[in-house]
C-alpha cells in the first residue's frame, strides 16, 4: 500500500476489515419464474449487500441498463426474444459496458467458449448454482472488471503522460507546454483540477513555503474572484500531519477534501472537492513543489501505479520548469555579457588555439583602428611588430596551458606604431570549442602619467639637490668664512689672566667644533668635489672618508672607460646610493671589508657595493634597513634605472645599482613585445 492510501486509511479511522461492504447492484434475466426466484434466494445467501433488479427479457434488460448502470448482469442463455450471444453483441455495439454471468440448462463447452470470446465474464450451468458457485463467481467476475477498469484508466493515463511529456519537450513556451501538460493529465486522470506549486524559501523572514505556479481546470469558474489561488503558504500551515514531511521525502499523499491539509482545505471545500492526490516533484532528489489532482466527484483511491506514474510526470514537468530557469538565467547571463563585452572601454578578443580572432569588441577595433571584418578571421601574429613575433608564437600555447593569464607588452595598431598594452586571459567555450578571452587594456595613458609624474618627481629631486647646493653653499662660503674671521681674531687675542686665557682656549676650541660640523654638513647637503671633479672622484672620496671614519677596510675602483657625459641627476643618484649603502654597513652589518666599483660599459652605468657582513636578515632585502634603500629604490626607478640587493646570511650583502646610457634622465621600463589579443 502506497503513502497516500496509507494515509487515506488512517484519516477515515477504519481498518480494511472494519468497512462496510459497497452495495452492489444486480440484475437477473430469466423468463422462467422458477429459476428467477431460485436465482434471487441464492443471491440473499451470498450477503453481498446486493440490490437486485428481476426482468424476463431482453428488450427489458436493455431498457433498463440504457437508464441506469449496474455492478454485475446474471443472464439466462436461452430467452424468447433471443440469446445471451445476441444481447453481448448489442451491449458491446451500444457501449454499455457491465459485467455478464451467463446460466443455461442446456450448454456446452463450446458454448463456453464462445460466451466468453463475446464478453462474458463466467459461465454458470443452472444445475450448479450453488451458494458457492454464485458468490465466487460474482467475486471473480467483480474483481476482474475491477483489473480491466484499472487497466483501462492506466493505459489512458500512460497515453496522457506520453502526450504531456511530448508536449513539455516539443513546445517552445515552458508556460504553454505546462499548461497543455496539466490538461492532458488532467483529462488523463479523469479529475477536475490540476495545478502545480513551487517550494521556495521567504527572501525576507527565511521561511520554507509553498505557491501556486500554474493551474488547470475542467470547468473554471465564470468569475475571477471566485477563483481560490494559494501562494506563499508556509509549509508550516501544511498541519502537525506527516502531509510534508511525506511530500518532502518524495512520497505521494492521497485523501478527502475535508481531510486536506490545513492550508488547502478551505479552498478545497470551496471548490467541493471530494478526493485529492498530492504528487511531490523531485529534481535531482531534491524536493522542488508538488503537482496537485482534484476529484469533485469521487472519493477514488489512487493506485500504486498511478501514484508512480504520476511523479514520474511530475519530475517532467520540475525539469522542464527548472531547466527554462536555467536556460533564462543564461540568456541573462549571455546578455549581461554581451553588454560588458560591447561597451568594455577596453579592447576584448577571442581566440582559438592556433590563434585566429574568433570574436572581438568594438574597443579592440578602436584600437587597432581596423574594422570588425578586417580582424575577424586574422591571425593575431599580424597585430605584433615583426621582430618579436617568433617569440610571441613559440609562447604563445603558455595561455592554453594556464602557465600565462598575464603579461604587458606592446601590440601594434593599423599604423603599425606600437601600442603598450595589458593582456589578462580566460579560458572560455566558443561555439562548443575551447577558446581564449583575452582583455587587453591600452596603457598609453597611463604611461603618459606615470611618465609625467616621474618627471616632476625627478625634477624635485634636482631642486631638492639644488637646494641642497644652496645651503652648502651658504653654510661653507658665508657662515663658515664669518667663524673663520671670528677664529683669526679670538687668536689674535693677548690675555693675561690665566683664568681668561683657559676661556679664551675653551672658545677656540668650540668654534673650531663649529667649524668643522658645519664644513661636514655642507659636504653632506651636497659635496662640492661632485661638481667640481664629478662622479668618480666624489665616490672615490666618499669611500675613503667612511674607511677613515669606521675604519672598516673600503676599497673603490672604476671599471671601463670613463664617461664625462652623466648627467647631474644620474652622478647625484649615484652618490646618494653610495652614501646610504655605507651608511647601512656601519649600521648594520658587522662588516670588516667594503668593495665599490664604478663600471662603464656601452649600454649602461652600474655601481657595485660588496661586503662581507653577516647579510640582511628579512625576506624582503630592504625592509631590514628602514626607507632608505627603499627611497634609493625610488630614486633610481625615477632616473630610468634599477637597483637589485643579493643578501645571505652571514655571506654578506651585494648592491647593484644600473641606469642604462640612453635612459640617463629619462624615465620608464623597457617592455617586451606581445600579442595584444
Amino acid at each position: 500500500m502506497t503513502a497516500a492510501n496509507r494515509n487515506q486509511k488512517k484519516r477515515r479511522g477504519k481498518s480494511a476489515g472494519q468497512e462496510t461492504p459497497a452495495l452492489i447492484r444486480v440484475m437477473t434475466v430469466d423468463d422462467d419464474d422458477t429459476d428467477r426466484l431460485y436465482l434471487t434466494k441464492v443471491l440473499h445467501a451470498c450477503r453481498l449487500n446486493a440490490q437486485i433488479e428481476e426482468v424476463t427479457n431482453l428488450a427489458q434488460a436493455l431498457d433498463r441498463l440504457r437508464k441506469e448502470s449496474f455492478d454485475i448482469l446474471i443472464i439466462d442463455h436461452l430467452l424468447p426474444d433471443g440469446t445471451s450471444l445476441d444481447f453481448l453483441k448489442q451491449i458491446r455495439h451500444e457501449g454499455l459496458y457491465v459485467p455478464t454471468i451467463v446460466t443455461t440448462g442446456f450448454g456446452s463447452e463450446l458454448l463456453a467458449v464462445e460466451l466468453l470470446k463475446t464478453g462474458a465474464y463466467d459461465y454458470i450451468p443452472k444445475d450448479r448454482i450453488s451458494t458457492n458457485s454464485l458468490s465466487r463467481a460474482i467475486r471473480n467476475t467483480l474483481r476482474l472488471h475491477q483489473a480491466e477498469k484499472e487497466l483501462h484508466l492506466h493505459n489512458r493515463l500512460l497515453q496522457g503522460v506520453a502526450r504531456a511529456s511530448t508536449r513539455l519537450l516539443t513546445t517552445s513556451s515552458h508556460c504553454k507546454a505546462i499548461n497543455n501538460a496539466l490538461a492532458l493529465l488532467g483529462e488523463a486522470t479523469g479529475t477536475h483540477r490540476v495545478y502545480v506549486m513551487e517550494h521556495h524559501t521567504d527572501e525576507a523572514t527565511g521561511i520554507a513555503m509553498l505557491s501556486q505556479r500554474f493551474e488547470w481546470m475542467r470547468n473554471p469558474p465564470a468569475e475571477k474572484s471566485e477563483k481560490c489561488e494559494l501562494r506563499n503558504i508556509p509549509c508550516q500551515e501544511f498541519g502537525d500531519d506527516d502531509w510534508y514531511p511525506l511530500l518532502w521525502a518524495g512520497k505521494t499523499v492521497a485523501g478527502a477534501g475535508a481531510d486536506g491539509p490545513p492550508a488547502m482545505r478551505k479552498c478545497m471545500l470551496k471548490r467541493g472537492v471530494k478526493s485529492f492526490l498530492l504528487v511531490p516533484i523531485l529534481v535531482d532528489n531534491r524536493f522542488w513543489g508538488i503537482v496537485g489532482f482534484e476529484d469533485s466527484e469521487s472519493q477514488r483511491v489512487w493506485s500504486g501505479s498511478e501514484s508512480t506514474l504520476l511523479a514520474m510526470m511530475a519530475a517532467g514537468v520540475g525539469g522542464a520548469l527548472v531547466g527554462h530557469r536555467a536556460q533564462q538565467a543564461l540568456q541573462q547571463s549571455e546578455q549581461r555579457f554581451r553588454m560588458l563585452f560591447e561597451k568594455s572601454p577596453d579592447a576584448i578578443f577571442v581566440e582559438n588555439e592556433a590563434g585566429i580572432v574568433l570574436d572581438l569588441n568594438p574597443a579592440a577595433c578602436r584600437m587597432h583602428q581596423m574594422t570588425r571584418s578586417q580582424l575577424i578571421g586574422r591571425n593575431v601574429l599580424d597585430l605584433v611588430p615583426k621582430d618579436v613575433r617568433q617569440k610571441v608564437a613559440d609562447e604563445y600555447s603558455l595561455w592554453f596551458t594556464g602557465e600565462r593569464t598575464y603579461y604587458t607588452g606592446t601590440s601594434l595598431i593599423h599604423s603599425n606604431k606600437p601600442l603598450p598594452v595589458e593582456i589578462r586571459s580566460t579560458e572560455i567555450e566558443y561555439d562548443g570549442k575551447p577558446a581564449m578571452l583575452f582583455h587587453v587594456r591600452d596603457l598609453s595613458e597611463r604611461k603618459r602619467i606615470e611618465e609625467e609624474r616621474r618627471q616632476l618627481a625627478l625634477r624635485l629631486l634636482d631642486i631638492q639637490e639644488e637646494e641642497r647646493k644652496r645651503l652648502s653653499s651658504t653654510l661653507h662660503d658665508h657662515l663658515g668664512q664669518l667663524l673663520t674671521l671670528t677664529r683669526l681674531e679670538l687668536g689674535s687675542l693677548q690675555l693675561a689672566d690665566k683664568d681668561s686665557q683657559k676661556n679664551h682656549a675653551n672658545a677656540l676650541q668650540h668654534l673650531n667644533e663649529a667649524l668643522q660640523s658645519i664644513r661636514n654638513m655642507a659636504i653632506s647637503l651636497r659635496p662640492p668635489i661632485l661638481d667640481d671633479l664629478g662622479l668618480e672622484a666624489a665616490l672615490e672620496t666618499l669611500a675613503e672618508e667612511f674607511e677613515e671614519g669606521s675604519k672598516i677596510v673600503t676599497k673603490f675602483q672604476r671599471l671601463g672607460a670613463k664617461n664625462n657625459t652623466l648627467s647631474k641627476s644620474v652622478q647625484t643618484c649615484f652618490y646618494r646610493v653610495l652614501q646610504e649603502a655605507l651608511t647601512n654597513v656601519a649600521k648594520h652589518a658587522r662588516a670588516t671589508h667594503v668593495d665599490v666599483a664604478l663600471q662603464f660599459k656601452s649600454s649602461d652605468v652600474s655601481l657595485t657595493i660588496q661586503d662581507n657582513g653577516q647579510g640582511l636578515l628579512r625576506k624582503n632585502p630592504t625592509s631590514n634597513h628602514g626607507i632608505g634603500l627603499l627611497g634609493l629604490q625610488e630614486r633610481m626607478i625615477r632616473c630610468g634605472g634599477r637597483m637589485d640587493i643579493q643578501s645571505k646570511a652571514g655571506k654578506g650583502t651585494t648592491l647593484v645599482a644600473s641606469i642604462p646610457i640612453e635612459k640617463q634622465t629619462v624615465t620608464g621600463e623597457k617592455n617586451d613585445s606581445i600579442d595584444a589579443g
